[in-house]
C-alpha cells in the first residue's frame, strides 16, 4: 500500500518522464500538517541544467490575480474601494463607457463581459481601446451570472488600486499584502530577481525567457499590473493560504475580516462556472472528481497552482515551469492537477 508521498511522487515523477514540464515544486499541508514538501526536476530537460529546491522561485502567472485581489479586499474593508461602485469612478478617463460602467464586483467575479487581447497595447493604446469598447451586454442586463474570465479584469483591478492609493502596485502589494504575510520572496521581475535563479518559461525564437515575465501583455506594457507578472516560491504561496485557510489570520495577527474571508471563497454566480470574490471554485477541470466541496483556486498558465479548502484545512501550493520550452496543451497539466487533487482528496 502505497503512502500518500509514494502517490504524489509517482504522479510528479511521471509527469517530468512525459515532459509535461521539466521541474517541479510542490508543498501540501492539511490542517497545518506538512504532508509534501519537495522540489524535482532541473530548470530545463538538460540534466546539466541547475536542480530546482525549495526555495526557487518561479514565475507564477495567473496566481498574481489573487494576491492583486486580496490587496482590493484590504482596500474594500476600510471603505477606500467600493465593491459596488462603477469603475470610471476610479478611473475618471475611460468616461461614460461600456467599461467605465462596469463595477468593482464585476471585476473580482469576470462578470464585466470585457475580453480583449491585452497583448497588442500599450499602455496608452489600453486605456484608448478601453474608452470605446462596447460590451457583451450592458451591466446590470442579467450578464451578472456569466463569467467571462479575462485578464482585462485583473488588469482593471490593478489601475484601481494604484489610483486610489498613489502608489505603484509593486509597492502597495509589498507594504499591504506581501510583507505582512512574510512573503519576501515574491515580487514583480526587476533588477533584484537574480534572472538566472528562476527556471525559464519559454524558449522563443529571439531568446529565453528566464527571469522576466513570461506574459506578453504584462511585458509589453513594461510595469507591474495587475493580471501577471509576480514571481513567487511555494512557502511563500503556502503563508498566502495560510491566511486564507485560517479565515483572515496569520500567526495571530488578523489580516482580513473572517466575513471578508468567507465572502471570498463563496459562490457569487449561478451559472456553470463558480467563482467567489477573484477566487476560483469547485472546477474538476483542475481539481479533478473528488475535491472536497467549496474548494478556491487559482491557476497560472505557466504551470502554477494554489488550492484551499476551509473546512478541510487544505493547502496546496504547485509551481511548474510546463511553458518550457514550448506550449504544449494545457489539458496535459490539467490531467496532472486533477490526478494529484484526485490522490488528495482521498486522504482527506
Amino acid at each position: 500500500m502505497l503512502t500518500l508521498e509514494e502517490k504524489i511522487d509517482q504522479i510528479l515523477h511521471k509527469a517530468i518522464a512525459d515532459h509535461v514540464f521539466p521541474s517541479v515544486v510542490v508543498k501540501l499541508e492539511i490542517k497545518d500538517q506538512v504532508l509534501y514538501e519537495k522540489a524535482l526536476g532541473n530548470f530545463t530537460y538538460d540534466k546539466n541544467s541547475p536542480e530546482v529546491t525549495i526555495d526557487t522561485v518561479y514565475d507564477i502567472a495567473s496566481v498574481t490575480k489573487i494576491i492583486v485581489a486580496t490587496g482590493a479586499l484590504r482596500l474594500i474593508e476600510v471603505d477606500e474601494i467600493d465593491l459596488q461602485q462603477t469603475i470610471k469612478t476610479y478611473l475618471p478617463t475611460l468616461g461614460d463607457s461600456f467599461v467605465g460602467n462596469c463595477t468593482v464586483y464585476s471585476l473580482l467575479t469576470h462578470t464585466s463581459g470585457v475580453n480583449i487581447a491585452l497583448s497588442k497595447c500599450s499602455d496608452k493604446e489600453l486605456v484608448n481601446l478601453l474608452s470605446v469598447l462596447s460590451g457583451i451586454s450592458a451591466p446590470g442586463s442579467g450578464f451578472d451570472d456569466n463569467v467571462v474570465y479575462a485578464n482585462v479584469n485583473s488588469y482593471l483591478l490593478g489601475e484601481i488600486i494604484t489610483a486610489v492609493t498613489k502608489q505603484n502596485l509593486s509597492d502597495f502589494l509589498t507594504k499591504e499584502v506581501l510583507g505582512p504575510l512574510n512573503m519576501h520572496s515574491t515580487k514583480f521581475s526587476d533588477e533584484t530577481l537574480l534572472k538566472k535563479s528562476v527556471p525559464p518559461t519559454e524558449l522563443d525564437e529571439r531568446e529565453v525567457v528566464q527571469g522576466i515575465v513570461h506574459d506578453e501583455s504584462a511585458r509589453k506594457i513594461g510595469r507591474a499590473v495587475g493580471h501577471a507578472g509576480l514571481f513567487s516560491s511555494v512557502q511563500d504561496l503556502n503563508n498566502f493560504l495560510s491566511m486564507w485557510t485560517n479565515e483572515g489570520v496569520f500567526e495571530e495577527k488578523r489580516f482580513l475580516e473572517k466575513k471578508t474571508v468567507h465572502q471570498a471563497v463563496s459562490n457569487k454566480v449561478s451559472g456553470d462556472i463558480s467563482v467567489g470574490l477573484g477566487w476560483h471554485l469547485d472546477n474538476s477541470v483542475y481539481l479533478g472528481k473528488c475535491a472536497p466541496v467549496n474548494t478556491f483556486f487559482h491557476p497560472g498558465f505557466t504551470g502554477s497552482l494554489i488550492v484551499g479548502n476551509l473546512e478541510q484545512g487544505i493547502r496546496l501550493s504547485f509551481l511548474s515551469n510546463r511553458t518550457y520550452p514550448k506550449r504544449l496543451d494545457p489539458k496535459l497539466k490539467n490531467q496532472v492537477f486533477q490526478n494529484l487533487m484526485n490522490t488528495i482528496s482521498s486522504e482527506v
